[in-house]
């Protein structure tokens, strides 16, 4: 504030009441560097340089009285008289928000070609980059917030780490994927929690049918996608998916080791990141239990062994399997349209809500939520516990 004391009235600080506070206010900014000074209103404006009239000097960079950078803006309560100035408002802070230095200009991965003993850690993210052959090229680990807390593993390295110690939480993003490139080159890997299921738990959002619906969830829980909506990271895929564009597809292989490096850092950082967050919101929401440990990590598991194994399928059983139910199907549907008094496809959540709502007259269902997603207000759910409940 370029004034601790608030002037009778509600007018504003009169320039000798600016002038006194100015020592103070200089000193809590030296005392508080931040990377982008920004000031809203011609007070503010006045108190830090020698300058006059925010609406003549707002959006541009100037320098304060010590010689500082910063960028003055309008004050939020002249947007509350003036709508239409909310636009010049949000500019000016995004203007702001360019400026600020990225932590990742100057960052250089660490890479290691033997594994180091001394590394020692309570959970650890693992993830993977691979040729378009299946070869792994690296692996890339985080244990800690900090960049500072990743480290790539090439050649032995990757062979030497520990992927199933009962002590380490072992974490990914779309483990599933990572242990199948793992198991095909040799190493057998376990994830205890995956990003990518925790986020579906608590947004079950898929691409749908719909081109509408396709386009607005399209990768909604894709790592790039989540590391922008929750941390506001940059786009960190840009530069490796340009180098490893071949016909029909991607390819690592042909990356820079350098280049890779710092793309694996940089994600296996952000599921790190990730983890933290989405952990405290599923257990918040009372859905880390069930359904994501008990239910997806779970089923993950099951999935990566039978992709690899193969299932076995006893033909002759499911025959007689499906002669039994069919029959019983067919005796079930009869009831249920003898009940709706017309026919309907049972499997057809559109004819479903036709019979619930416009034939048998059921309440529609109000706001509920359902694994961490609210519905609608007024829906026509055919989902069976909403509708008991």
């Amino acid at each position: 504030n370029a004034v601790l004391c608030m002037p009778p009235d509600n007018e504003s600080p009169a320039p000798k009441a600016v002038a006194c506070c100015r020592p103070r206010l200089h000193a809590e900014m030296n005392e508080n560097p931040a990377a982008v000074l920004v000031t809203v209103g011609n007070v503010a404006l006045e108190a830090v340089s020698a300058l006059s009239g925010i609406l003549k000097h707002r959006g541009r960079w100037h320098k304060t009285i010590e010689g500082r950078d910063f960028l003055p803006s309008i004050h939020p309560a002249f947007v509350l008289r003036n709508a239409g100035a909310l636009t010049e408002l949000e500019r000016d802070f995004e203007k702001s928000k360019r400026a600020i230095p990225s932590p990742l200009a100057d960052f250089k991965p660490t890479i290691a070609r033997v594994w180091p003993p001394s590394l020692a850690y309570r959970s650890v993210v693992v993830d993977v980059e691979n040729g378009a052959d299946g070869r792994l090229l690296c692996v890339n680990l985080a244990w800690g917030p900090e960049l500072k807390d990743t480290l790539i593993l090439v050649g032995d390295a990757m062979y030497a780490f520990d992927y199933n110690n009962v002590d380490i939480e072992y974490i990914m993003h779309n483990g599933k994927y990572d242990a199948q490139v793992l198991r095909r080159n040799g190493i057998t890997a376990r994830c205890d929690f995956d990003t990518m299921l925790a986020h579906y738990a608590l947004d079950e959002r898929a691409p749908g049918k719909q081109e509408e619906e396709r386009q607005y969830n399209k990768g909604v829980h894709v790592l790039k996608v989540l590391a922008r909506e929750y941390f506001d990271a940059e786009d960190y895929e840009g530069d490796v998916n340009d180098k490893a564009k071949v016909k029909g597809g991607k390819d690592f292989s042909r990356v820079s080791l350098e280049v890779l490096a710092r793309y694996g850092t940089l994600a296996a950082h952000y599921t790190w990141r990730l983890a933290s967050l989405l952990e405290a919101q599923l257990r918040e929401e009372g859905l880390y239990e069930w359904p994501f440990k008990q239910v997806l990590m779970r089923l993950s598991t099951a999935y990566i062994e039978a992709e690899y194994r193969g299932v076995r399928v006893n033909r002759s059983l499911m025959g007689e399997l499906e002669f039994k139910w069919g029959s019983e199907l067919e005796v079930l549907e009869e009831e249920m349209w003898q009940l709706a008094g017309e026919e309907f496809n049972p499997r057809s959540p559109l004819q479903v809500a036709h019979i619930l709502y416009d034939v048998l007259k059921l309440p529609v269902q109000e706001a509920r939520k359902k694994v961490g997603v609210y519905r609608a207000k007024g829906e026509r759910t055919t989902d069976i516990t909403a509708i008991i409940n």
